[in-house]
């Protein structure tokens, strides 16, 4: 049985990892940990496990397998080193980093020392997604033409972070660049575009266009302009055979092959209606078994290095109006 932790316990995902911990039978929830005091306590208390105030002293005073790093977006890299450095397996909330270079630093050193680090892009777990890319991947669409990819919601909790012009793409967009090459495979060059149309300290709204290294073309447009009353995401894949429409991550599949006249589509029914917290369960119990079983996690550290570089492509591209190769 693995022994796991929790470092962040300010959030509803750190919480969704400890209760994961606590309901898989390979797992043991030994320990959460927190900076301030009262976070600590309370998911402590509220899940019968022990508190920790410093990750340092985590790490010393317990014999860990594996722990999840759920702190704020920007502060994953130093928490992710201290547990790899003590060989620990690594399961990191998305970003990896806030960019490429601390992402491969952690990448390299996972492997240096033979430990798994997994990164949270939870979307692949969506039961609509993971049929869609099956469909893919079993050549039901032929050769692949296109990919287009929306995500636009609210995002008014983001503009005044401090954390750059570009926070748009590495808090929110690296998971519609994950599903994109997820789907389509390793990406060649990039061309961006970003505008602010209500004058945010942030870039709120981009159009990203993609080539991969198959000659398939993808966009993406991503936005915080948008809202939650309405759907916000949705990802058609294009190929000479068909397409395939996944809708608003958790509402359903659509395939539609040129051979035939009626569609085919999955939806969830009335009495087993999908939930997006699904896609968290789903991924966090494939991890576990996975490192259970000595696998690589099913989302690499190199999947969120990848999303990085691709994200780091797009801003060069935008700034200095060229296309990128982003690796």
């Amino acid at each position: 049985m693995l022994k796991a932790g929790v470092v962040g316990c300010g959030n509803i995902i750190g919480t969704r990892h400890a209760q994961e911990y606590i309901s898989h039978e390979r797992t043991e929830l030994v320990c959460v940990c927190d900076l301030i005091r009262e976070k600590a306590d309370s998911l402590a208390e509220k899940l019968g496990t022990k508190a920790y105030y410093s990750l340092h002293d985590m790490l010393q005073g317990e014999d860990l397998d594996v722990v999840s790093v759920c702190t704020t977006d920007t502060k994953h890299y130093e928490p992710t080193m201290q547990c790899l450095e003590k060989r620990v397996h690594v399961l990191c909330e998305k970003p990896l980093a806030m960019n490429s270079e601390e992402a491969a630093k952690m990448v390299q050193k996972a492997r240096e020392i033979g430990c798994f680090l997994g990164v949270n892009y939870n979307r692949r777990f969506s039961p609509f997604y993971t049929r869609g890319h099956r469909l893919v991947q079993q050549g039901k669409l032929g050769k692949l033409a296109y990919l287009d990819m929306k995500l636009c919601q609210g995002g008014e909790y983001a503009f005044n972070r401090g954390q750059g012009k570009y926070y748009l793409l590495f808090e929110l967009q690296v998971h519609s660049l994950d599903m994109l090459r997820y789907f389509g495979g390793e990406v060649e060059e990039v061309y961006a575009q970003f505008t602010n149309p209500a004058q945010r300290p942030i870039y709120t709204t981009c159009i990203i266009q993609l080539r991969f290294c198959t000659g398939a073309l993808g966009t993406l447009i991503g936005s915080y302009d948008g809202g939650f009353s309405h759907p916000i995401e949705r990802l058609e894949v294009g190929g000479v055979r068909g397409y395939l429409v996944v809708d608003n991550v958790m509402d359903g599949l659509h395939l539609c092959l040129h051979e035939r006249e009626e569609e085919q589509v999955w939806k969830s029914n009335m009495l087993q209606k999908c939930d997006f917290s699904l896609t968290f369960s789903n991924h966090i119990k494939t991890f576990i078994d996975r490192v259970s079983e000595g696998k690589n996690p099913p989302i690499t550290g190199m999947d969120g290095l990848r999303s990085l570089q691709i994200a780091e492509a797009a801003v060069r591209s935008f700034r200095e109006h060229i296309s990128v190769k982003p690796y």
